[in-house]
């Protein structure tokens, strides 16, 4: 650990309120211990141990393909971490500061690695460690980076809905440890509706949000300003805020302007108008947004106690028999509910198959035959301004045209197909949604009815919402190598023409190739979008259905007491919701008149 660090922990130790507020954590850990609950324990020691060492966690979230990687790697100023046009990180990966480099990788099983810097993508890339078959909980990496002093920690995340499905889960998982975010989106495409859908999921779990628009190079001026006002507005609308600031940057540039020391190039990038706000938020803002995510992350324990509680007394104005009647006919009309959506998952696998089958191979099909045509007259036009022009040359050109034509004509086709099946996507799924929604709400409305209990209030219904588009799951497609005709068939006699006849027929099958090679990237992208909807929309079903079964087996047990031990639990319960309200209360105080210690800042 760091001179800095130390100096942090010992300032942070020192302060009574940051004292105070730990305590109140410990507090609240001890409780879940004592009602049995081990998982909201463990949560709030990891909480208690953020406040004291000021640990931020500032992650990167987005789309695959938007740069995360490179960005982070121009935050610090060197290339560390790998990056590719693939779908590539698939554990998270964590940069805090070090006084030297130095990689920790931590695996499921507890053991820890120490590899060199230059195998990490031995750990965190699909190439490297496919689907995560080498067991690796998170990999943190040390940097000597002067932006990392204070306790901020740049977190790595892998692409949100990439074709592997299990990077989606790797990063909604780390929600819940999440202070800050930076959302990066592109400027062409810009911000689209699945990213505000997912802004909106993530927007609970985050104190502090900045917007990073990456890739600015690519447009020109006039377009790009128009890119970030669009995502401006947009992001204000989702949000419910005014004037939500959009950071234009260029994480290429950026990283190789530092590498190349380019003072320049640097502010061309837009990256230090970035940094300076980040800088302005470490000094200004860090350590009370830290207070306001630990605070908000505990306050959501003490809810999930208060529900079990709340049960608990209900359950004790009525019989054994009773609650067993009631506890029946809720499982009764649960196992209705998850009939339904055993249908409904069925009805959707067959929406995607109907999609799969019907529409996109239509579309391939009207693409292959359609654009003969168009090919033809392209190549027609193109050999007339070749007149002049060797035959052997005109091989070379001829490759460089075949090739050059057919990544646009199918790049277009691609934009446009993958429009079409992201609104086809949405309308299959659009009454699926409303159902899976009705579902969720009756399982809360279930138990209200059944127990006569108001439950928490449902934040998980507000976003299940059918994907408008499935770009998530975007990945490169080329037109294959070993195209060309050989440079020596151009000096044959009668070469021109048999360049030209070749190039058409080269032209032909290789659009036909490409097809089929899209079509059955837009199939597989299908499926994964159908499949990652009904894991999202069971997920959600699966944690309502055992967090009131937990609340109902603790009722059923304190029921089945004597009535001298009915009436210890009874006092036990009131000790224990007397005590709860006093914790949250605590939470609230301890946490506005905690100053976290400054870290140091260079």
């Amino acid at each position: 650990m760091d001179h800095c660090r130390n100096n942090a922990d010992a300032g942070a130790g020192a302060d009574p309120s940051i004292h105070a507020f730990r305590q109140v954590l410990a507090d609240l850990a001890d409780f879940s211990r004592r009602r049995g609950n081990e998982g909201n324990a463990r949560r709030l020691d990891e909480l208690a141990e953020k406040v004291i060492a000021q640990t931020f966690n500032l992650v990167v979230f987005g789309e695959f393909k938007r740069g995360k990687t490179t960005f982070i790697n121009s935050l610090i100023g060197e290339d560390l971490l790998p990056s590719s046009v693939v779908p590539l990180t698939s554990v998270v990966t964590i940069l805090h500061h070090g006084a030297h480099r130095d990689v920790e990788v931590e695996f499921l099983d507890g053991h820890v690695e120490h590899p060199q810097t230059t195998q990490i993508a031995d750990y965190v890339t699909e190439k490297g460690n496919p689907e995560n078959v080498r067991g690796v909980r998170l990999v943190r990496v040390a940097v000597p980076s002067p932006l990392l002093h204070n306790g901020l920690q740049l977190v790595d995340t892998p692409g949100v809905g990439s074709v592997y499905e299990h990077n989606t889960e790797t990063t909604l998982d780390f929600l819940p440890q999440v202070d800050g975010a930076i959302l990066l989106v592109a400027s062409d495409p810009p911000i689209s509706r699945n990213e505000c859908e997912f802004l909106a999921r993530m927007r609970p779990h985050v104190a502090r949000l900045f917007v990073v628009q990456n890739k600015i190079d690519q447009l020109r001026p006039e377009d790009a300003a128009e890119s970030l006002e669009f995502t401006s507005r947009v992001l204000c609308d989702v949000l419910g805020e005014d004037g939500v600031e959009v950071f234009a940057v260029s994480a290429r540039e950026a990283l190789e302007a530092q590498l190349t020391s380019d003072a320049d190039r640097l502010r061309r990038s837009g990256l230090p108008k970035f940094t300076t706000e980040l800088r302005r938020f470490q000094e200004h803002e860090q350590a009370r947004t830290l207070m306001v995510s630990v605070v908000r992350n505990a306050m959501d324990v003490a809810e999930d106690e208060r529900l079990g509680l709340d049960l608990e007394r209900q359950a004790m104005n009525m019989s054994l028999e009773e609650i067993q009647r009631r506890t029946q006919a809720f499982r009764d009309g649960r196992e209705r509910l998850l009939t339904q959506r055993e249908d409904d998952t069925t009805l959707i696998r067959a929406a995607a198959r109907k999609l799969i089958a019907q529409t996109l191979q239509h579309d391939y099909e009207h693409e292959r035959k359609s654009r003969r045509p168009e090919l033809r007259r392209r190549l027609a036009e193109w050999a007339e301004q070749q007149q002049d022009v060797p035959a052997g040359e005109l091989v070379q050109r001829g490759n460089a045209f075949v090739r050059d034509t057919l990544f646009e004509i199918l790049g277009k086709w691609r934009t446009e197909e993958e429009q079409r099946i992201g609104e086809k996507l949405a309308d299959s799924l659009e009454r699926f949604t409303a159902r899976a929604n009705e579902a969720l709400a009756g399982i809360y409305d279930l138990a209200r009815e059944v127990f006569e209990l108001p439950p928490r209030s449902v934040q998980t219904i507000g976003y299940l919402s059918a994907p408008s588009r499935f770009l998530w799951q975007d990945r490169e497609w080329e037109i294959r190598s070993g195209i060309g005709i050989s440079a020596v068939a151009g000096w044959l006699p009668g070469a021109r023409e048999r360049t030209l006849k070749t190039l058409e027929e080269r032209l032909l099958s290789e659009h036909d190739k490409a097809c089929g090679r899209l079509r059955h990237d837009f199939a597989e992208r299908a499926r994964a979008a159908f499949d990652e909807y009904i894991r999202s929309v069971d997920y959600s079903l699966t944690e309502a259905i055992l967090g009131i079964d937990r609340a109902i087996d603790r009722a059923i047990a304190q029921k089945q007491r004597t009535t001298e031990e009915a009436q210890v639990a009874e006092e036990r319960i009131t000790e224990e919701e007397t005590e709860l309200a006093r914790l949250a209360d605590a939470l609230t105080a301890t946490a506005q008149g905690a100053t976290p210690h400054s870290a140091c800042v260079p």
